[in-house]
């Protein structure tokens, strides 16, 4: 399926290309699994984000390594992975009087 919707993902920077096309699943596993694979493909190096590692309350009685495991709503852990060129699609809304609002298709052009 990823080769059907994205032909020759291998030449293509322009940022239109991947603006036209998208592949829709049921359950965020789904999802999961087809962003690793098309990771996988996609040329650059790997860039590894990481989520806050604090907790609101004053006692900490949960260990990191629990809350990093943590996956909310089908979300993957407090990791996020990316390459220099790769789609990206806002899942809240970080800013809607610039149009940063949820389902906003962006391209990663930082490291």
């Amino acid at each position: 399926m990823i080769h059907f919707v994205y032909p020759d993902l291998f030449i293509h920077s322009d940022p239109k290309y991947f603006v036209e096309r998208e592949i829709l699943t049921l359950t965020n596993e789904y999802v999961n699994a087809i962003n690793a694979n098309i990771m996988i493909q996609f040329p650059g190096e790997v860039v590894e984000y990481l989520s806050a590692d604090t907790v609101e309350e004053a006692d900490n009685q949960w260990p990191l390594e629990f809350l990093n495991s943590l996956t909310i709503g089908g979300l993957p852990p407090h990791k996020l992975l990316l390459k220099l060129g790769i789609p990206i699609v806002l899942l809240c809304n970080i800013q809607p009087s610039s149009d940063l609002c949820n389902g906003t298709r962006l391209v990663y052009h930082f490291f």
